[in-house]
């Protein structure tokens, strides 16, 4: 826990939303804590880990003056937030129908 309040949807619901554990996840993974970072929201431990990719990329390309193996970013930034959404609403499917089916924590 990094001392942030409750999440308002699960405090309100009683169950977790699409993003529970992802600021937990995040900051755990950027400190190397990969399993912890998993079990939080492995959602978030690809975003930190995408992170971690792009900082060396834009210092590149940054230098370069002009991007690295892509002419033009706007698609990618769409994939990328279009996956992005798509898992963490995937992953919150799972987590909803584990707890429906009663294996997993509210």
């Amino acid at each position: 826990q990094l001392g942030l309040p409750t999440c308002s949807f699960k405090r309100i619901t009683g169950l977790p939303c699409a993003s529970c554990g992802m600021s937990t996840s995040f900051a755990l993974a950027v400190r190397g804590d990969f399993l912890h970072s998993l079990q939080a929201n492995w959602v978030g431990t690809l975003f930190a880990l995408f992170g971690m990719a792009y900082v060396p990329w834009a210092l590149i390309s940054a230098v370069r003056g002009r991007w690295l193996w892509f002419h033009s970013i706007e698609r990618i930034v769409l994939g990328v937030v279009i996956g992005f959404v798509s898992l963490l609403f995937f992953r919150w499917g799972l987590v909803l129908l584990m707890i429906w089916l009663g294996g997993g924590p509210a």
